[in-house]
């Protein structure tokens, strides 16, 4: 869960800065979208701002050393095109005696 929440939030800050940015998922598992059930393990993914720039093997494709690198440590799943909008934020503490009248 740490993963996914890392990969959500640098996918956020890259998507709002305005500013074109090199970054790389190193060693996350890519799920294509082109073939049935087709996904690449362990692959690093270059960005350049809003682009895909290359997708490669974790132990064949360099990371430039001016990328930022978001860590998928091979537990991570990167779907390109999707996204998950949907959390829970805590209540505050003084909210819960009132729980039974939030839905």
């Amino acid at each position: 869960m740490r993963e996914v929440t890392t990969l959500i939030f640098w996918i956020c800050l890259s998507l709002t800065s305005g500013i074109a940015q090199d970054f790389a998922f190193e060693n996350v598992h890519v799920i294509t979208m082109q073939e049935e059930d087709e996904v690449l393990l362990n692959q690093n993914v270059l960005i350049r701002g809003d682009r895909i720039l290359q997708i490669g093997d974790h132990g064949a494709l360099q990371i430039p050393s001016n990328f930022t690198i978001i860590p998928g440590e091979g537990s991570a799943f990167l779907m390109p095109g999707m996204m998950d909008n949907h959390g829970h934020l805590p209540l505050p503490p003084k909210a819960y005696r009132y729980r039974s009248t939030i839905t």
